[in-house]
C-alpha cells in the first residue's frame, strides 16, 4: 500500500496543544532522587548476590524454592 504526499504530510503534521513536556521537575532534587532510586538498586543486588550464593544465608532461614537442582 502506497501512501500519497498528502497522506505523509497529515501524519508529519504536529497537532497544536497536544506535546507537552512531562516530569522536567521533581518535588525532590536531584541528589534525592539519586539516594531513593540508590535503595532499590542496593536491594537488588543484594538479593541478586544471594541468588548467585555470593553471599551466604542459612538455607533454613530462606522460604523460597532452591533453584541448584
Amino acid at each position: 500500500m502506497q501512501l500519497s504526499e498528502q497522506e505523509i504530510d497529515a501524519e508529519r503534521r504536529r497537532l497544536p496543544g497536544t506535546i507537552q513536556r512531562v516530569a522536567q521537575a521533581s518535588a525532590m532534587g536531584a541528589i534525592a532522587m539519586f539516594l531513593f532510586g540508590s535503595i532499590f538498586v542496593a536491594a537488588g543486588t543484594a538479593i541478586a548476590l544471594v541468588g548467585l550464593k555470593i553471599i551466604p544465608v542459612d538455607e533454613e532461614g530462606v522460604h523460597a524454592p532452591d533453584s541448584s537442582g
